[in-house]
């Protein structure tokens, strides 16, 4: 089976480096519950809009889009 990497880019975020990230726009191949993984991270370090979409004709796939942005933006 081929490896999706999509987790452990974001794993690899340093915590300190989290807060400069304002969105985030990633292809998530839903392999081993996935999806709900980077959702639950992204909430954790500070992204309280993530939503996730399948496009038609991907219907069927474990692939979607998540899409997860800050709505309060630190002004440091």
């Amino acid at each position: 089976m081929l490896k999706k990497s999509e987790l452990d880019v974001l794993l690899g975020i340093k915590s300190q480096d989290w807060a400069k990230i304002k969105q985030i726009v990633l292809e998530v191949h839903d392999l081993e519950n996935r999806v709900k993984t980077i959702k639950s991270l992204l909430n954790n370090n500070g992204f309280d809009k993530v939503i996730v979409e399948q496009e038609p004709y991907l219907k069927g796939t474990d692939i979607c889009n998540m899409y997860a942005l800050r709505t309060e933006i630190n002004k440091n």
